[in-house]
Formats: C-alpha cells, structure tokens, sequence
C-alpha cells in the first residue's frame, strides 16, 4: 500500500480512482490495485479540503488518513453511506465546500 503523500499525488489521475465501500471499510483502488482500506470503526473525522480547484474527501483515523477526490467513481454511493452511517453528519457543511471559491477545510463529522 501506498503512503498518504502518494496517494495526494495519485489524484491527478482520478479518472483511473475507484472507491469501493460496505458495512465494514472503505477502499480506494487505481486500477484494479487497492492503495489503501480503512475501517469505518476507526474514522475519527470525515473532512473536505479545498486547495486551488481540487475538492478532496478526507477520512482521518488511527489509520492516518484516506484522502479521495470529489468525482471518484462511486462517490454517490459514500455520499449516501456516510450521510446515513455517522450521525450529525453535516450536510450544510458539505453544501459550503461544495460551493466556495476560498480554499479551507469543512468539517463535516468528528466522532
């Protein structure tokens, strides 16, 4: 598996960036190889960062982080998981990030 760093460079190529989820974990895969999976029991923070015109997803745990481009394939499917699987989820939050022009990170849960 790959380190954080390389997979913050890995998302230029986020048309190739995959993310598979259950129950359990979270995965990130480029094609057809898993980077990295984390375990939903072990999130502590789910985030978005905006730096210039990248949106970012970011997973923050005992594992690190997982960080995901907004766009990655499947993200309607988290979208739906996390809205529904961590409760205060804020939804308002993720509409600012969303929608701003200003970078800056957007809490959206915190365990």
């Amino acid at each position: 598996m790959r380190k954080e760093n390389d997979l913050r460079e890995c998302i230029k190529d986020s048309e190739l960036m995959v993310c598979h989820l259950d129950n359990m974990s979270l995965s990130i895969e480029v094609d057809g190889i898993t980077l990295k999976r984390i375990i939903w029991d072990k999130v502590n923070t789910i985030k978005m960062e905006l730096k210039g015109l990248d949106l970012l997803w970011i997973f923050e745990g005992d594992f690190g982080e997982l960080v995901l481009p907004v766009g990655i394939k499947n993200e309607e499917q988290l979208l739906s998981f996390v809205q529904v699987q961590f409760k205060k989820f804020d939804n308002e939050k993720l509409i600012e990030a969303m929608t701003s022009l200003n970078s800056g990170e957007f809490n959206l849960w915190k365990r």
